[in-house]
């Protein structure tokens, strides 16, 4: 038996109570150190994706031509309600976010 049902047992609230909150406490910060990474993983795929349409389509009209169509469907997903990637959304504020730095530069 743990030191959690022991503090129950006896009626220890207040140790109770400290244990359950440490117990949180340690999960929520698992949760934000799991979070972190998938962000840091979703990060690293959408530059990779955008690195590889740069590459691809070196034209900046054709590059355009893909961000706007990337993002009308992805507007167009998210009105209907349906379901969609988080990558896929990620990719089109990163790549509207390049474009109006691109655009502040010059």
């Amino acid at each position: 038996l743990d030191a959690l049902w022991f503090a129950f047992l006896e009626g220890n609230t207040h140790v109770e109570q400290l244990l359950r909150f440490a117990a949180m406490k340690g999960n929520a910060g698992d949760e934000l150190r799991q979070t972190a990474n998938a962000w840091k993983k979703q990060d690293g795929i959408i530059e990779v994706i955008a690195n590889e349409l740069r590459t691809h389509y070196k034209d900046q009209d054709v590059q355009q031509l893909v961000q706007d169509a990337l993002c009308t469907i992805m507007a167009s997903v998210i009105e209907k309600k349906l379901a969609f990637s988080d990558d896929l959304l990620r990719l089109c504020l990163y790549l509207e976010r390049a474009e109006k730095k691109n655009i502040e530069e010059t």
